[in-house]
């Protein structure tokens, strides 16, 4: 009673928001589930030619089909769209039809018994299975059944399933077979009409409608539209099936009415499904069909639909653009903005394509050097290859141009770094154009090839080897590899311009300090250091407590190193036993060490 009570209210409602074109029409008249006065009001609603009316009934539409007791509410829309010849309502009801069976993939448990061996064997197999969420219509007395105990005829009601959906199986089949019935018969008699009016159902498909190859199978209206011609697949009237010696991965496009899509006037369809459309598959599908019917049509496409292409977030439609602009014939006269525009995309694989157009199509001279810099100093490779070849082919020749190729320092490509440095240090450290600033920049650079690069070029021949300032400002340098290449040189050369062993401290003292790090460079230090102290006695208090770091290392080789290098410092110089006795307390001489 309080149910009759609430739905008779929520009719009431309804009906009163309608004729007042109330906004909380939708939300009452969904509340309502008898079947009569649902029916009656929908026959006024579809007939109303209010604008408000109308923009009603396309929203309830896109809500979902499970409100209990509108099954003669979808069935009258659906009659009278078919009716009115309502291209819009028809394309919706299409697409919400063809949803409206989703199979799951379940795995089945199955047992087989063997008489021979008396046991049963298990089986394990994925089958697809029908969830059962079907909202029926409702019925006056309920459910029969007996009770128990007395054994007389019961009704009760029975609950409505969650997340169901309106009709059985059987129902849902016709009404998708249905609409697309429509859609046939108006390519038959109305071709003009025919592909704006399916274009209207295809563009509303999402991925998740197309997710898996049973999900694509189940879309009957989309499956007869788009491959209704493909030898793969079947068409029975329980739905769309592959043939046994097919499969889905051969599906190209092959559409009912395939002569209309080849006409001039589908080249809007089929591109508004291209730039419009949610789904990957209708996208794909439309880009086919227009490659093969219309290349032509595609080849005068301005340069803001290939711009739209070209920066889509879909990689798909990023390639097809690609494809279009290889075949432009306005490419060779873009600008060059609009080439360092198509640089940004993200994706690796448009980079490198758009590199090789720019390639084709742009030649350096069109490029200052501030731009070719630009391009080379990219983290992207295909970018910062680009921007090399660029460079290789200017002369440098001013002051300005050779201070500007310092930006090499700042380069991201770790596969092109080592090449740019070593080209601009060819001709930053000539003799006639050296300048410290300017080479010490790519020592302090934050890319290891570039730093690297730049060691090779501090050779003997260089006009940075005997540069005393230029050794004096590597010694400040943060980076460990920097300092390791110092400890090489050192080994390489009894000193470095301009040092003395007070500016070596912080070297080994960092080399020594690299708990994570073994190797020979550790053992070249604790040499350095003990020739130091011989040599400089009188800093025994500045370098001994780096010593003492290499003695007390838990590594081996560094431990036995360090002890032979004190042995050393004392053998030559005895004088200085009370200081490593001050800093190497644990060290004790058994008998006085004469030199």
């Amino acid at each position: 009673m309080a149910r009759d009570k609430s739905n008779r209210a929520a009719i009431l409602n309804a009906e009163l928001s309608f004729s007042k074109a109330d906004e909380r029409f939708l939300t009452e008249f969904r509340k309502g589930d008898s079947p009569q006065p649902l029916a009656a009001l929908t026959d006024r609603w579809v007939k109303d030619h209010r604008p408000w009316a109308r923009e009603q009934l396309l929203k309830y539409l896109q809500l979902p089909f499970n409100c209990p007791g509108h099954h003669p509410v979808i069935k009258r829309i659906l009659r009278h769209a078919e009716k009115q010849q309502d291209h819009e309502v028809m394309a919706l009801l299409m697409v919400k039809f063809d949803q409206a069976i989703r199979l799951k993939r379940k795995i089945r448990t199955r047992y087989e018994w063997v008489p021979q061996t008396r046991q049963s064997i298990f089986h394990e197999e994925e089958v697809l299975l029908s969830p059962r969420n079907s909202i029926l219509p409702p019925n006056d007395k309920g459910i029969a059944a007996r009770d128990p105990r007395t054994g007389n005829r019961i009704y009760y009601e029975k609950p409505y399933p969650k997340q169901g959906h309106l009709f059985s199986y059987h129902t849902r089949r016709y009404l998708r077979r249905r609409a697309w019935r429509y859609f046939r018969k108006l390519g038959h008699q109305k071709p003009l009409e025919y592909v704006a009016a399916v274009s209207r159902a295809l563009i509303m498909y999402e991925d998740a409608d197309l997710s898996a190859g049973e999900h694509l199978l189940e879309n009957w209206g989309l499956m007869n539209a788009c491959f209704r011609q493909h030898p793969a697949l079947e068409f029975p009237p329980l739905g769309v099936r592959v043939r046994d010696d097919a499969t889905l991965s051969q599906l190209e496009p092959a559409p009912k009415f395939a002569p209309l899509w080849v006409k001039a006037e589908a080249f809007a369809s089929l591109y508004e499904l291209l730039t419009k459309a949610p789904s990957l598959m209708v996208r794909m599908w439309a880009s086919q069909l227009l490659k093969k019917h219309h290349a032509a049509r595609l080849g005068q496409l301005s340069t803001s639909e290939l711009f739209w292409l070209l920066e889509h977030e879909d990689e798909a439609m990023q390639q097809f653009g690609i494809e279009l602009l290889a075949q432009s014939p306005v490419v060779g006269d873009w600008p060059l903005e609009n080439w360092f525009k198509l640089l940004q995309v993200e994706n690796p694989n448009i980079q490198a394509a758009v590199c090789e157009l720019m390639n084709r199509f742009v030649t350096g001279d069109r490029l200052t050097l501030d731009q070719c810099l630009q391009l080379a100093c990219k983290a992207a490779t295909p970018i910062a290859r680009l921007g090399w070849r660029f460079i290789q082919s200017r002369d440098i020749k001013t002051a300005e141009e050779r201070q500007a190729l310092t930006a090499f320092s700042h380069a991201k490509c770790s596969a092109v770094a080592a090449e740019l440095t070593a080209w601009a240090l060819q001709i930053l450290g000539t003799p006639e154009h050296y300048r410290r600033e300017q080479v010490c920049d790519f020592f302090d650079s934050l890319t290891a090839e570039v730093r690297s690069a730049a060691w090779a070029w501090l050779t003997p021949q260089s006009a940075g080897h005997a540069d005393a300032a230029l050794w004096s400002r590597l010694l400040e340098t943060p980076f460990d590899d920097v300092r390791l290449q110092l400890i090489d040189r050192l080994q390489q050369r009894s000193k470095l311009p301009g040092t003395n062993p007070q500016d070596l401290t912080p070297v080994w003292t960092s080399v020594l300090l690299g708990v994570h790090r073994g190797g020979r460079q550790k053992l070249k230090a604790v040499s350095q250091l003990a020739d130091a102290l011989i040599r400089h006695p009188e800093q025994a208090n500045q370098l001994l407590p780096v010593l003492s770091v290499a003695v007390r290392s838990i590594r081996g080789p560094e431990s036995r190193a360090g002890l032979a290098a004190v042995v050393s410092l004392l053998t030559a110089r005895p004088e200085l036993s009370a200081a490593v006795a001050q800093h190497l307390p644990e060290f004790q001489c058994l008998s006085p060490v004469s030199s």
